[in-house]
C-alpha cells in the first residue's frame, strides 16, 4: 500500500511540474520573467476622490476578470502581467505603450491627452481587423428635481429596469427611482439660475400711440430703446387717453457693432433705472414703468408670452433680429403653439445659465457584442473615471445594439464638480476600450476623423426629423450620419486630423502588404492555433499549439486553414500538455475547441475603404479652401450685380479725388491720364454688366412678398439680408453657383438655361404671386412657356399667351395619342444578320438613320421614369424603415413584397436617384453601388432614352448645317 501511495505522489508531482512549466513558459513568452519588478507606487498625499482641475479623477482599478485561481499563481501573474496585442505565439504584433496599459491611472494626467503615433497605428490595424469603436457621449444635462426625476425614469423605463449604483446596490421600481432623484437634488442648487426674461408694463401718453396706426409708433420707440433685445408687446388703449403696453423682453442683448459690449439687464435698482431712462428717451418722461418680475430660460419665456397673449387669445407683435444684432422685422403671435415656438427661438439670445445637477452619459456597443461582458466593462469604466461621484446606470437592449445609460451626479463627495471637455471624453473612450479588451471585446477609441465620419446628431434632431419640422441643416446632418457620408472638415484642426488619418491609413496599407497581423489579444490571455484539415470533423482530443508558424506550415501541407482560440490563465492551467511537446502543445476539450475562430487578417477592402474616405475628406477640404474663380466683372461668379459694381467704382473715384488733392502739381498730368483710361474701362465694364443683366431672366410680381425659404432637393437656401439665395447643391455636398435669388419683389434667375433652376424659381414665384410676369431674352421666355405648359403655371405676359396656348395644345395631343411603346423601355432596331435578305422598304430606311422615337416620345418616357423612380424611392424607404424596426435580416425571407427586407443604404440610394430626376427628368441618375435592382433598371432605361435624345439632337444639327450649305 505504501508503494501505491508513493507512486501516486510521484505522478502528482510530475503533473504539477508540467503545469508549472507550462505557466512559466507563458510568462517567458509575454516577457514576464527576467524583468526586474518595479517598486510599488506609494501615494504620500491623502486619498481624495476629486482633483483640483474639476475634472473627474481616475481611481484605482476595480477587481474584474475571470474567476479565482490558485492564490500564489494569481499573485505571481498579477505582478508579471504585461499588456500585448496581435502577436500571440509566433505571430507578428505591435506592442502597446505604457499609457495604454494603465489608462487613466492616478497621477498620470496625460494618459489620454496625447496618444502616441504608434498607438494610433495599432488602433487602425485592429479596427481593420474587426474591432469596434468605443462610443461614449454626453447626451444631456439635467437640473432640478423634476428634470432629474424624468431622466432617471427614462433611464429605468419607468422603474421596469433596475438601476445599479456606484456601490453595487440595485434600485428597482418607480418609487425607488423617484427617491434616488430626490436624494440627489434635495440639497438644492448652490447657485441660482440666471434671470433671462422680464415682463413689464408701460403707460404712455400721446394720440399717435393710439389705435391701429399707433402700433408702428410703439414698435419704433421700442426698437430705439431696446437695441439688440428680443421683445414682444401688445398695446391696449385706455379711457383716460393713455395707452397700456404689455412688454416681454430678454434681459440680454446682442452686441451692437464689433467693438461694443453685449449688454444685460439685471434685477437691481441701478440696471432697472437705466432701462427706465432709455424708455423715457423714446416715449417721453411721462411714461410710467411697472416691472412685474424676471423668469429663467425658455420655460419662463413661454410662461410670460402666454400671459402676454392671455393664453393665446390676444394678438401680440414680436421682433426678429439679424446676425449682427439689428432688427430684421416683426411677426404676429397668435395661439399657444406660436408662443412655444417663439420661446424656443429666443433660447440663444437669452444666454441662460443654470447649475447642472447630473450628466446623462451613453455608452454603446455594436450589435452582437456580449452584453454581460459589456456591462462589466462599463461598470469598471464608470468606477475608474467617476470615483467619488454618485451615479447609476442601466442596460438598454430595446434596439439592435446594447447601450448603457448612466446618470452621474456632477458634484463629488469632496465638493468638486465635473467639467468635462473634449480630452475628458477621449479619456473616457480610452478607458472603456481598455476595459472591454480586458473582457475579450475588441474595441478601440478611434476618432471619427480616422473614418471620415460626420458629427453625430442629437436626440432632439432625430425627433424633429420624425415629426417633419426639422430645418434643412438638421435634416442634412441626420442624413449624413445615416448614409455615412464623408465629412469634409472646415476648421484648421479638423483638416490637420484628416491629413494625419490619411497618412495613417497609408502606413497601415504598407504594413499589411509586408507582414501579417492578427486580431487583438486581451491582456493576460494566450492564443493557441490549430491547423484544420478541409472537411475533417473535430476529434475528441484536438491538439492546439502556441507556435503559429508550425500550424501555418501544417495547414499549407494539408490544404486546410488556421484557426485559433484565446484562453485565460485559468483555462490554460487546466489544459493537458501533449506528450510530444509539453511546453507548446495542449489537448483542448471539444467544448472549448468548438469556440475556435478562423485566423482573420486585416481586411484589405476595409483598409482601402477608410483610406478612400480619408482621401475624399482631405481633397474636399482643399477644394473648399480654394477661392472661386473671378469673372471679368471683378466679382465672383455667383455675385455679379450692377448696383455693387457702380458702388465700387464710385468708391474708387472718391479715393482718387483724395489722392488728387494731396498730389504735387507736377504729378497731376500723369494722374489725369491714368484716370481717363480707368474711366473708359469702367464704362466698358458697366455696359457689359448691363447687357448681362438685361439677358438675365426674372419673374416679377404685383406686390412685395417677404421671401421665405423653400426646400428643394438639389438647391440650398441662404438668407442674405432681405433676400434669399438658392445655390446648386452638388452630389458631393459642395455648394455651387447661385441659381436664383428671391428679392421679395421679383425672383432673379441667374442660371436661366438650367431647367431645374428655372422650375424651382417658377415654383417659388407661383406660390408668391400666382400668375407670373417674366422678363428676359426670347430663349428664356421660350423655356418659361415650355415649363408653364408642362406644369400648369399661369403666365401674365400678353405676348406669350399665343405661345402658351400652342404649347399646351401640343402636349395635350401627345398625351392623347397612343405612344406605341412601354414607358421606360427601349425598342431596339432590327439588325439583319449575315445572309439575311431585307424587304425592299428596309434599304431606304437604312440609308437615312432615323431614330425610332420622336423627341416628344422620349420626353414622355423620361417623365414616366421620373414617376416610377419617385414611387420606388417611397417604397424602398418604407421597406427599410420596417426592416429596421423589426430587426429583419436578409435570411428571414423578407415577408411580403410590401415589407421585403431592405437596407438603409439601398433606400438612401433610391432617394438620391429620386432627387436627381425630381426637377429635371433629363438629368442622369448618379451611379451608386447601393442601388437596388429596380433602381438600376430605371437608371439603364433612362440612359438609353438620353442616348436616343442625343442622337436626335445630332441629326437635327446635321440637317441644320446641310440647309445652311444649300
Amino acid at each position: 500500500m505504501a508503494d501505491l501511495f508513493a507512486g501516486l505522489e510521484a505522478l502528482s508531482f510530475r503533473r504539477r511540474s508540467r503545469r508549472q512549466a507550462a505557466i512559466e513558459a507563458t510568462l517567458i513568452q509575454v516577457g514576464g520573467i527576467g524583468n526586474k519588478p518595479k517598486p510599488k507606487r506609494r501615494n504620500k498625499s491623502p486619498a481624495v476622490s476629486g482633483s483640483p482641475s474639476g475634472k473627474p479623477r481616475t481611481g484605482g482599478k476595480p477587481r474584474t476578470g475571470f474567476g479565482p485561481i490558485d492564490a500564489s499563481l494569481n499573485d505571481e501573474w498579477e505582478k508579471r502581467r504585461f499588456l500585448q496585442v496581435a502577436g500571440g505565439g509566433g505571430g507578428t504584433g505591435v506592442s502597446r505603450t505604457g499609457s495604454e496599459a494603465r489608462p487613466g491611472a492616478a497621477g498620470d494626467a496625460s494618459a489620454f491627452t496625447a496618444r502616441p503615433a504608434a498607438d494610433n497605428l495599432n488602433a487602425r490595424v485592429r479596427v481593420a481587423s474587426g474591432s469596434q469603436a468605443a462610443v461614449v457621449k454626453i447626451a444631456s444635462y439635467a437640473a432640478g428635481g423634476s428634470r432629474v426625476r424624468a431622466l432617471v425614469q427614462y433611464q429605468s423605463r419607468g422603474g421596469e429596469l433596475p438601476l445599479e449604483r456606484e456601490n453595487g446596490s440595485k434600485i428597482a421600481g418607480s418609487e425607488g427611482v423617484a427617491a434616488l432623484a430626490t436624494e440627489w437634488t434635495n440639497a438644492g442648487p448652490e447657485r441660482e439660475p440666471t434671470k433671462d426674461v422680464l415682463r413689464l408694463t408701460l403707460t404712455i401718453e400721446g394720440e399717435h400711440y393710439r389705435g391701429g396706426a399707433g402700433l408702428s409708433a410703439i414698435e419704433a420707440g421700442l426698437r430705439h430703446a431696446l437695441p439688440g433685445h428680443r421683445f414682444a408687446f401688445a398695446a391696449e388703449d385706455r379711457a383716460d387717453g393713455t395707452t397700456h403696453v404689455d412688454l416681454v423682453m430678454s434681459a440680454a442683448a446682442r452686441r451692437q457693432g464689433e467693438t461694443a459690449k453685449a449688454m444685460r439687464i439685471f434685477d437691481n435698482r441701478k440696471s432697472l433705472s437705466q432701462l427706465e431712462e432709455r424708455l423715457d428717451q423714446s416715449f417721453g418722461t411721462d411714461t410710467d414703468l411697472d416691472v412685474h418680475g424676471f423668469a429663467h430660460g425658455v420655460e419662463g419665456t413661454a410662461r410670460y408670452l402666454t400671459q402676454l397673449t392671455r393664453g393665446g387669445t390676444r394678438v401680440a407683435q414680436t421682433m426678429r433680429l439679424e446676425r449682427n444684432g439689428s432688427f430684421a422685422g416683426s411677426s404676429t403671435l397668435i395661439g399657444h403653439d406660436a408662443n412655444l415656438k417663439e420661446a424656443r427661438d429666443w433660447k440663444r439670445d437669452l444666454r441662460s445659465q443654470e447649475q447642472r445637477d447630473v450628466a446623462h452619459i451613453i455608452l454603446s456597443a455594436k450589435p452582437g457584442t456580449d452584453s454581460r461582458a459589456f456591462v462589466e466593462a462599463a461598470r469598471a469604466m464608470l468606477a475608474r473615471e467617476f470615483a467619488g461621484h454618485k451615479y447609476a446606470f442601466a442596460l438598454h437592449e430595446d434596439r439592435q445594439h446594447s447601450h448603457i445609460h448612466a446618470v452621474v451626479k456632477m458634484k463629488a463627495e469632496t465638493g468638486e464638480r465635473l467639467d468635462p471637455k473634449i480630452p475628458d471624453l477621449q479619456r473616457w473612450r480610452e478607458t472603456l476600450a481598455h476595459e472591454a479588451r480586458e473582457r475579450h471585446i475588441p474595441m478601440e477609441a478611434l476618432s471619427r476623423f480616422e473614418r471620415a465620419n460626420p458629427p453625430g446628431y442629437k436626440l432632439k434632431d432625430i425627433r424633429r426629423v420624425e415629426r417633419g419640422i426639422a430645418p434643412d441643416n438638421v435634416r442634412r446632418r441626420v442624413d449624413a450620419v445615416r448614409d455615412r457620408a464623408v465629412h469634409v472638415p472646415v476648421r484648421e484642426e479638423g483638416k490637420q486630423r484628416a491629413s494625419a488619418a490619411l497618412q495613417g491609413w497609408r502606413e497601415v496599407e504598407a504594413i499589411t502588404a509586408k507582414q501579417s497581423l492578427e486580431p487583438v489579444l486581451a491582456a493576460g490571455a494566450t492564443r493557441l492555433y490549430r491547423a484544420d484539415r478541409p472537411g475533417a470533423a473535430l476529434t475528441s482530443a484536438p491538439l492546439f499549439t502556441r507556435d503559429r508558424e508550425a500550424a501555418t506550415r501544417m495547414a499549407k501541407r494539408t490544404g486546410g486553414s488556421v484557426s485559433y482560440i484565446d484562453v485565460s490563465p485559468t483555462q490554460l492551467s487546466g489544459l493537458k500538455p501533449a506528450h510530444t511537446d509539453a511546453f507548446n502543445q495542449f489537448v483542448v476539450s471539444p467544448e472549448l475547441a468548438a469556440h475556435r475562430k478562423p485566423l482573420d487578417q486585416p481586411a484589405p477592402a476595409t483598409i482601402l475603404e477608410f483610406k478612400d474616405r480619408a482621401t475624399r475628406a482631405v481633397m474636399g477640404a482643399a477644394q473648399r479652401a480654394t477661392p472661386r474663380p473671378i469673372d471679368t466683372t471683378g466679382e465672383r461668379n455667383d455675385m455679379a450685380n450692377l448696383q455693387t459694381m457702380r458702388a465700387t467704382f464710385d468708391d474708387m473715384n472718391t479715393q482718387l479725388n483724395i489722392v488728387e488733392q494731396n498730389l504735387p502739381a507736377d504729378k497731376l498730368p500723369e494722374l489725369a491720364a491714368v484716370r481717363k483710361k480707368l474711366e473708359a474701362n469702367q464704362r466698358d465694364m458697366i455696359a457689359a454688366q448691363e447687357n448681362i443683366e438685361r439677358k438675365r431672366g426674372s419673374v416679377e410680381g404685383d406686390k412685395y412678398v417677404e421671401p421665405k425659404r423653400h426646400d428643394f432637393g438639389n438647391f440650398v437656401s441662404e438668407k442674405r439680408g432681405e433676400t434669399i439665395r438658392y445655390s446648386r447643391l452638388h452630389e458631393d455636398s459642395e455648394i455651387g453657383k447661385t441659381a436664383f435669388v428671391d428679392t421679395g419683389k421679383k425672383v432673379e434667375i441667374h442660371e436661366w438655361k438650367d431647367r431645374q433652376a428655372m422650375l424651382a424659381a417658377m415654383k417659388v414665384s407661383a406660390e408668391k404671386w400666382g400668375s407670373l410676369t417674366v422678363t428676359g431674352t426670347n430663349s428664356y421666355k421660350a423655356l418659361v412657356v415650355e415649363l408653364a405648359a408642362e406644369h400648369g403655371f399661369q403666365i401674365a405676359n400678353p405676348e406669350l399667351q399665343f405661345q402658351l396656348k400652342h404649347e399646351t395644345a401640343r402636349l395635350e395631343r401627345l398625351g392623347t395619342e397612343p405612344p406605341g411603346f412601354a414607358a421606360g423601355t427601349i425598342e431596339k432596331p432590327v439588325v439583319p444578320t449575315e445572309g439575311q435578305v431585307l424587304p425592299p422598304a428596309q434599304p431606304a430606311a437604312q440609308a437615312v438613320e432615323k431614330p425610332l422615337r420622336t423627341e416628344a416620345e422620349i420626353s414622355l418616357a423620361l417623365d414616366t421614369i421620373r414617376v416610377r423612380t419617385e414611387n420606388e424611392a417611397v417604397r424602398e424607404t418604407r421597406q427599410a424603415d420596417t426592416s429596421t424596426q423589426t430587426n429583419e435580416k436578409p435570411f428571414d425571407g423578407g415577408g411580403s413584397d410590401d415589407h421585403a427586407y431592405r437596407t438603409q443604404s439601398e433606400a438612401g440610394a433610391a432617394r438620391r436617384a429620386e432627387n436627381a430626376v425630381e426637377l429635371d427628368p433629363t438629368r442622369p441618375m448618379p451611379a451608386d453601388v447601393n442601388q437596388s435592382l429596380e433602381v438600376e433598371r430605371l437608371a439603364r432605361d433612362q440612359a438609353e432614352l438620353l442616348k436616343g435624345k442625343r442622337e436626335i439632337e445630332k441629326v437635327e444639327s446635321q440637317k441644320k448645317v446641310h440647309r445652311q450649305k444649300q
